[in-house]
């Protein structure tokens, strides 16, 4: 009998393993279209043209994807908080944010470089600054930290058993998904990925993570907006 229970409970485990990868492969898949998108692009497009001509066709684009990755986390067996979506503890969360401070003042020591930014980000001045901050900056931080720390991190660790190498699968996903930044840009969110990602594994919490992705975004292509017109 005991036996039995052990042989059930080996199967059930790799259907679950099984399970999960089909899973992980298919919402991954989502984003093969952009990828290979902007592989293709003609030489000299950015993300940039890319939203200044069809920003509410991406914003729906995002969110329809979000919520489907929101439907895959909620009907699940597993709780909110293991997706980082339960709910805001002062503390701890004003830590995590705390803690990425010194990446916002790196990115405001950057602020020499802006100048270089602004002929690939020139097509976000067609935008008005508050239609930017909610397309780009929260619709974009909220996606993506929902995806890449929220879904991808929890799942690649059930699936590998190492929150080390979920970590670095999830940030180097995410550096992927940002080809159209070119080399720099896919770094950048490497780099950036690993440190949410720490950040994620030991807190579990979305919501800082959300907050400072949003604002470094919005920092960013508002500054950058700023040195075009600068430079006209």
């Amino acid at each position: 009998m005991a036996g039995d229970v052990e042989v059930a409970q080996v199967e059930e485990s790799r259907s679950r393993f099984r399970f999960l990868c089909v899973e992980v492969l298919v919402l991954c898949s989502l984003h093969l279209p952009s990828i290979v998108g902007a592989i293709l692009a003609r030489p000299g497009r950015t993300t940039a043209d890319v939203y200044s001509k069809n920003a509410t066709y991406h914003v729906v684009t995002l969110l329809a994807w979000l919520a489907v990755y929101l439907f895959v986390t909620v009907t699940g067996d597993e709780p909110l908080t293991y997706f980082g979506l339960g709910p805001w503890r002062w503390k701890r969360d004003l830590t995590v944010f705390a803690l990425f401070v010194p990446v916002l003042f790196l990115q405001w020591l950057g602020g020499k470089e802006l100048d270089k930014m602004a002929t690939p980000l020139s097509p976000y001045a067609q935008l008005s600054p508050m239609w930017l901050i909610v397309t780009v900056g929260l619709t974009k931080a909220v996606f993506e930290e929902t995806v890449f720390r929220g879904y991808l991190i929890p799942r690649l660790e059930e699936i590998t058993g190492k929150a080390w190498i979920a970590v670095i699968g999830s940030a180097s996903f995410y550096a992927v998904t940002g080809i159209s930044l070119g080399s720099t840009g896919m770094l950048g969110n490497f780099l950036f990925g690993l440190v949410a990602g720490a950040a994620f594994v030991n807190y579990r919490s979305l919501w800082p993570l959300i907050a400072m992705h949003a604002t470094m975004s919005v920092w960013a292509l508002l500054s950058a907006v700023s040195a075009l017109h600068g430079l006209r």
